[in-house]
C-alpha cells in the first residue's frame, strides 16, 4: 500500500473533508482542492509527492502537512528559548 493509499484510508475512517467553496479552482496537474477542518485549502501533488498550498504558494514539508491533514492544534513555530512564565 502506498503512502497516499493509506493515508486516503486515514481520511475515510476519521477525518471529513468540508465542501469546497467554488471560489477555489483545480490546479492543473494536482489533485484536489481540499479544504480540511482549519480552513487550510490544499492540492496534492503527484510528481513531486507533497502538499501545495496555493494561497501562500509552497509546497508544505511533511509534518506541516501532517499536522494540517491530522487537524493538530500545534504551532509551525518552535520553542525557542525554553518556558516563559510560570
Amino acid at each position: 500500500m502506498t503512502n497516499k493509499e493509506h493515508l486516503a484510508m486515514v481520511w475515510e475512517k476519521r477525518y471529513t473533508v468540508t465542501p469546497i467553496s467554488p471560489d477555489f479552482i483545480p490546479v492543473y496537474g494536482m489533485e484536489g482542492p481540499y479544504q480540511y477542518a482549519n480552513g487550510r485549502v490544499l492540492h496534492f501533488d503527484p510528481r513531486e509527492q507533497k502538499y501545495y498550498d496555493r494561497t501562500q504558494d509552497l509546497y508544505l514539508s511533511d509534518r506541516e502537512a501532517e499536522i494540517v491533514i491530522m487537524n493538530k492544534k500545534t504551532s509551525f513555530r518552535s520553542n525557542v528559548g525554553g518556558n516563559i512564565g510560570g
